[in-house]
């Protein structure tokens, strides 16, 4: 397992399995039953209700930790599975303590996959016999209605050849938010990093933070991203995730939930 300096939530697995079919990333396998929102005890407990959004296929349930910070923050952090070429996974926040920031997640392959805002964009290949790559990670924080407030996507294009990368073309992120409620973009940056571990790997990280003074009275609702990433490997396979988190001071503000999906071709 590569941490590339990333805190993984759960050990990843590049094993597809015959059950889950040859176009399915499998959910990482439970040594128990699924958990149940129950199972997040504490006056904190906020639960969210996701049925007007498409369901995961192949889903299972994880009680997961976060980290509690200052100002009300509750850091996530969320990482698929390492992905082959026409894979998605999807990660969606079911119920959350809020005086601990454990979290209740579904995750699996999503039956809607998000249209992706960047385009592959056809990169030169030399030589001839590469073959090229597209991934991207969409992250979104959503209100308890499940309408979309603030959203990151980072993607990347890529080729391969001989275990390495040809022309790697990080792509500008596309940053969503619902500005008729207040929202607005405070401060953002993107790059686009090399790592080396046996195999050349590139990723692009992005980092945001949105700002909303309207969400909540008095207060300054903050969404931030860092990074929102994706990840393209010198064998064509591809991850993503986020480490994100929203803050607010005031207990009684609404609360919001996140959701990530890596998708890639």
């Amino acid at each position: 397992m590569k941490w590339l300096g990333r805190l993984r939530i759960a050990p990843v697995s590049a094993i597809i399995g015959v059950v889950c079919g040859l176009t399915l990333a499998c959910a990482p396998a439970l040594a128990a039953a699924a958990p149940s929102p129950s199972s997040l005890v504490g006056p904190g407990l906020v639960t969210f209700n996701t049925s007007k959004r498409p369901p995961i296929l192949n889903a299972q349930q994880r009680v997961v930790a976060g980290t509690k910070g200052p100002n009300g923050t509750c850091h996530i952090h969320a990482a698929t599975p390492l992905l082959a070429a026409g894979q998605s996974y999807e990660i969606r926040e079911l119920a959350v303590n809020t005086s601990t920031c454990v979290q209740l997640v579904e995750e699996g392959n999503p039956s809607s996959i998000p249209r992706t805002r960047q385009a592959n964009v056809g990169l030169t290949i030399s030589p001839a016999t590469g073959t090229t790559y597209y991934a991207a990670t969409t992250t979104n924080w959503v209100d308890v209605a499940q309408i979309i407030l603030t959203q990151v996507e980072s993607s990347i294009n890529w080729t391969t050849y001989n275990n390495g990368i040809i022309g790697p073309t990080c792509n500008t992120p596309y940053f969503y938010k619902l500005g008729s409620t207040g929202w607005w973009l405070n401060t953002d940056s993107n790059s686009c990093n090399l790592s080396l571990s046996g195999l050349e790997n590139w990723t692009e990280n992005t980092d945001a933070q949105f700002w909303n003074q309207s969400f909540c009275p008095y207060q300054t609702y903050k969404t931030t991203y860092d990074p929102n990433w994706v990840q393209g490997t010198g064998t064509g396979y591809y991850d993503g995730g986020a480490s994100t988190s929203y803050s607010v001071t005031n207990p009684y503000c609404p609360p919001i939930s996140y959701d990530t999906t890596t998708t890639g071709y």
